[in-house]
């Protein structure tokens, strides 16, 4: 808590988060030297956060959210490195994807036995870049795709894809990179591409 001057008492993260608060707006002082010793800082405020408002389910820092961030992040798949919410799973023997919190926000499988993109159990919420690159995919399956509708980047280089279906991509909205580089494409279906709105860069080399 932060006590007003002379006055009333207001929580940690109302002190230097550009709106007057107490009177006269000490609150608003000297925020340029604003420290956050045994507090949680946001990664783009000056406030500070208590401890007891991380991890409870109420996002207090806006863009990134990173007092929300990590609290959901599960133990690291064998064999795996993990930091934060990034797993790599790169030059291993994998035949399923790995199971991983749906907060994840980069998953990278490339150089595996993957055969096919496994549904998950339930759909990634955050996840910004798939690399699926180097594995043994014939077909991506547009039910599976669907449960990774977050993604900007999403990488299956060197697989085995021979065609495209209709509506392969329709729910990855916000895509935009797709690198199918080194697959042996023949055919693409009528509305293949269809739902990729933001796509800027398309590699069918």
């Amino acid at each position: 808590m932060f006590k007003c001057s002379k006055s009333y008492c207001i929580a940690t993260r109302r002190v230097c988060d550009l709106q007057w608060d107490c009177e006269l707006g000490t609150d608003e002082r000297n925020c340029q030297n604003t420290s956050c010793p045994h507090y949680f800082r946001c990664k783009y405020k000056t406030g500070c956060l208590d401890p007891s408002e991380v991890c409870d389910s109420v996002i207090h820092c806006a863009e990134p959210a990173d007092d929300e961030d990590l609290c959901h992040v599960q133990n690291c798949p064998v064999k795996c490195y993990c930091i934060g919410n990034a797993v790599d799973c790169t030059l291993n023997v994998f035949v399923q994807m790995p199971t991983v919190s749906c907060y994840l926000k980069v998953l990278k499988i490339g150089q595996n036995k993957l055969v096919e993109v496994d549904r998950p159990d339930t759909p990634f919420l955050q996840m910004v870049m798939l690399n699926l690159s180097y594995n043994c995919i014939r077909n991506l399956n547009k039910h599976a795709l669907n449960y990774f509708e977050t993604l900007l980047d999403l990488d299956v280089r060197h697989n085995i894809v021979t065609s495209l279906q209709s509506h392969t991509f329709v729910h990855l909205i916000f895509l935009v990179t797709l690198n199918l580089q080194g697959n042996p494409i023949k055919f693409v279906m009528s509305f293949g591409f269809v739902g990729l709105k933001q796509i800027c860069k398309l590699d069918l080399s």
